[in-house]
């Protein structure tokens, strides 16, 4: 090998290791450069979250505790979280979720209907304020809302006329508190269902997130009456913009007020004694037909009284309309059609008022709903589930909401339970084949109206 070539073949390989140098250099350079992008976008994006978090903190401390019920709910409408009456079994309300009251939510922290409530907030923006709403008469005269009451056409004093809730006449169950109680939260379920259920006017029932009772709101409009539906409140405002009223004419208030007087007219007190009855075939052991009759007020299912009449009367005052009892599939439609429980005041619709019919009328009867007070007592029975250690896959009754309901309403003076079944074994009176699905813990919810019921608020009939 002659000079020159060794001297190329050394520049080569000089040359070479440069360009293997510079582009170490230029990967070293790049990784650092990511590097460092990387960690400026982190602790920026960490501040960012940081902040939110803090000024939500904020946001939520400054919070009303009514703030954890949305607005919305006050409006007379809402999911249908009692569609289906789950105490006979063959269909259900819907999935348990995690009962996450958070300040500044929907209701328990669950949206519901949450687009209806949204365009509900949306148009209060766009309204005036309170003070500038239709002048009309306000007087809330109890006289005026008190048509339709029960007591003031009571013909004949009963048995359970007048006589103290805490005094159950006849055979009530006997079964005490000890049988089927929680084994977990057991205090703080009765400190619960004691706040549900109220005492007078010195503790009005209320509902609220876990133990702290600073946080509970108190409970009111569980149905839509025609007091409740009045314009002087948020809730009957909510109530007009559904059925498309504009709130600030006074012709649509007009309108709307003379549409209300369709609604069920009733107060505090004003159904006297309340029977419910539901469906299990425990009725048929009792023959309280003749009893449950003596009540001012009757709730029944819209399910058979022909041939029944010994074990579940005939009076009805309010049917609870059932789709699967009126013959809209399942075995419970097929086991016997349609029903014939023609109440004297009311149908009973699992519907939000902007779906029943424009006259708030079915068959020439009123029509009586849920209202915004019925929606966090629905979150009520998911948490009770879920303190009560009941698997998740498992789900509250429908049927369970219709003595908490009422008793948080106040509508009646006394409430008497007939035909809860308090296992998962029995059937129905009509159709006793048709027995409960293992989709509910029916001891559990047998042993609240059992408690309730040793506290005197409600008494129980039927095993």
């Amino acid at each position: 090998m002659d000079g020159s070539s060794a001297v190329s073949s050394s520049s080569s390989s000089s040359s070479s290791r440069r360009n293997v140098a510079r582009a170490l250099v230029a990967s070293f350079a790049c990784a650092f450069l990511s590097l460092l992008f990387f960690i400026v976008s982190s602790s920026s994006s960490s501040f960012s979250s940081s902040s939110l978090l803090r000024a939500a903190r904020e946001t939520s401390s400054s919070s009303s505790p009514s703030s954890f019920w949305s607005v919305g709910a006050l409006f007379g409408g809402g999911r249908n979280d009692d569609e289906n009456f789950g105490e006979d079994g063959d269909s259900w309300d819907g999935p348990v979720p995690e009962p996450m009251y958070e300040e500044g939510g929907g209701e328990g922290g669950e949206s519901v209907d949450g687009d209806d409530d949204a365009e509900a907030r949306g148009s209060e923006k766009e309204e005036k304020s309170d003070d500038e709403f239709v002048e009309f008469d306000a007087s809330l005269d109890e006289k005026k809302f008190n048509r339709d009451s029960r007591v003031a056409v009571r013909e004949q004093q009963t048995q359970f006329t007048n006589v103290p809730q805490n005094i159950c006449p006849g055979q009530p169950t006997k079964k005490g508190v000890r049988v089927g109680a929680p084994r977990k939260n057991k205090g703080l379920i009765e400190r619960k269902l004691d706040r549900l259920a109220g005492d007078g006017d010195r503790m009005p029932p209320a509902v609220g997130p876990g133990g702290d009772e600073s946080k509970y709101v108190n409970i009111s409009c569980v149905y839509v009456t025609e007091k409740c539906a009045n314009p002087t409140t948020a809730g009957g405002r909510g109530i007009m913009r559904r059925l498309k009223f504009n709130v600030n004419s006074e012709e649509d208030t007009k309108k709307f007020l003379k549409l209300a007087e369709n609604l069920p007219s009733i107060t505090e007190g004003a159904l006297g004694s309340c029977a419910i009855v539901a469906n299990s075939d425990n009725l048929l052991k009792g023959n309280r037909g003749a009893e449950i009759d003596m009540h001012d007020t009757v709730f029944r299912h819209n399910t058979p009284m022909k041939g029944f009449a010994k074990a579940v009367g005939t009076k009805t005052t309010f049917t609870i309309v059932k789709s699967n009892y009126a013959g809209g599939g399942g075995g419970a439609g097929k086991a016997q059609g349609k029903g014939d429980s023609k109440p004297e005041i009311a149908y009973m619709l699992l519907k939000n008022i902007d779906l029943v019919p424009k006259s708030l009328k079915v068959e020439g009867r009123k029509v009586f709903l849920r209202m915004g007070g019925a929606h966090p007592i629905a979150r009520l029975r998911r948490e009770l589930y879920q303190l009560s250690g009941t698997p998740s896959k498992m789900h509250p009754t429908g049927g369970w909401a219709r003595p908490l309901n009422l008793l948080a309403s106040r509508l009646c003076e006394r409430i008497d339970v007939y035909g809860f079944s308090g296992n998962n074994r029995g059937g129905k009176y009509f159709a006793r084949k048709l027995e409960v699905r293992p989709a509910h813990n029916m001891p559990f919810e047998h042993w609240t109206m059992r408690y309730l019921m040793s506290k005197g608020k409600l008494c129980v009939y039927g095993e």
